[in-house]
């Protein structure tokens, strides 16, 4: 079964929230526009925690690496809506 985009925004978000919780932090919420870096810290090792995290859920590997380069730059944040339309892409 194809996952809708609302559902693969909920999935990102709550794998998110499950990182949230082992750092003990307190306070931070998270929706879809909610930036990966500038709001919630992440690092690269927590980005590649969450990417494995999703890509086991999703039982795939997808090229993230064609999401962090785009125009031939390396975005350097992306929000929750941003990870969940490009995976929305990859999975169609």
């Amino acid at each position: 079964m194809k996952l809708t985009l609302t559902q693969i925004q909920a999935t990102i978000i709550e794998l998110l929230e499950a990182l949230i919780k082992e750092w003990n932090v307190h306070g931070l919420s998270v929706t879809d526009s909610t930036f990966l870096s500038a709001d919630l810290g992440l690092s690269s090792l927590d980005a590649l925690q969450l990417m494995a995290n999703l890509d086991a859920r999703l039982g795939t590997k997808l090229p993230y690496d064609r999401l962090l380069a785009e125009n031939s730059e390396t975005v350097m944040d992306i929000s929750v809506a941003q990870l969940a339309q490009f995976v929305n892409k990859c999975l169609a």
